[in-house]
């Protein structure tokens, strides 16, 4: 049961890293970006096609290499996050949310298919390297690798990071400012367009670490991943609240729980871990469409 606690863990903090680009983009603009799953995958294919230049300098069996690799498929994904909300988003701002939920849909597909087709192979899975070498140990009776533990230290990192942005800075409160009343942030004068450019790139950026965790934690990585990672994260969103950071980790660690669980006490349980994210969100929507934090406001 505890080794079963440690893997919900470990797989709530790449569900919470993801979700919380969700609640960016609907914390700005009220937007459900979908192509927010691919760009995981894309994240993951760019470190891994980086990651034979960056051997060559730091040597092929460093760590140092994935983490370059690694850094500058980040700054890819942060790139084309910025470049979307530039040329498609921004253009459909005052509209129906259901054409930017299309577009995001029609991205997230493009995305998809360039890897499909224009990826050496980009149809069969791909082998993802593991820099410390499936380097285990036993804590406690429980097994802990040091890819484990280096994905729930990027996870906490990550919310630190994530909690100092819009705690600390100018760019937070602007950030907070929009998402509570976008139409009054707008008429004070407030820089309405850099503060949305600029959480689409802290989207891109939690899109790519996501992506490259789950590629370093399962040693594999599909050109179609994004559609269950996108989906996981949105549900651990909406289980908290799509307006709510914080309720991005609390859905996180549900839903890697209940998974969990299934898979560990369930014959064939792995089988079935997805259809307890599809009954999550199909309960939530009707019982608790706003999410269990929703009322939870963090104020300016």
């Amino acid at each position: 049961m505890v080794q079963q606690a440690f893997n919900a863990v470990v797989l709530s903090s790449i569900y919470a890293i993801v979700a919380l680009g969700f609640t960016l983009y609907f914390g700005t603009m009220n937007l459900v970006n979908f192509a927010h799953g691919d760009c995981c995958t894309l994240a993951a294919f760019l470190a891994l096609l980086a990651l034979p230049a960056c051997s060559a300098v730091f040597g092929r069996e460093s760590w140092v290499a994935l983490g370059i690799a690694g850094l500058v498929a980040v700054l890819a994904t942060i790139f084309l996050a910025a470049l979307s909300e530039r040329w498609l988003f921004r253009r459909l701002r005052g509209r129906a949310p259901l054409e930017g939920l299309i577009v995001s849909l029609g991205l997230a597909m493009l995305i998809r298919e360039a890897i499909l087709h224009f990826y050496p192979n980009g149809g069969n899975p791909q082998g993802f390297p593991d820099p410390f070498h499936n380097r285990s140990a036993e804590v406690l009776g429980v097994s802990v690798s040091v890819i484990q533990v280096m994905t729930v230290a990027s996870a906490l990192f990550a919310a630190l990071a994530f909690y100092w942005v819009v705690q600390r800075t100018r760019f937070g409160r602007l950030m907070r400012a929009l998402s509570q009343d976008p139409e009054a942030a707008q008429m004070v004068g407030l820089p309405v367009d850099l503060t949305i450019l600029g959480s689409f790139a802290l989207g891109g950026a939690c899109a790519g670490v996501g992506g490259i965790l789950s590629g370093a934690l399962y040693g594999s990585i599909r050109f179609d991943m994004g559609i269950s990672l996108g989906l996981k994260g949105f549900v651990c969103a909406v289980i908290g609240g799509l307006d709510n950071p914080a309720g991005a980790f609390l859905g996180a660690i549900i839903l890697a729980g209940l998974e969990t669980a299934i898979v560990g006490a369930a014959p064939g349980g792995s089988a079935y871990r997805d259809v307890a994210a599809y009954t999550v969100l199909l309960f939530l929507m009707i019982f608790r469409p706003t999410g269990l934090l929703s009322a939870i406001k963090v104020h300016a």
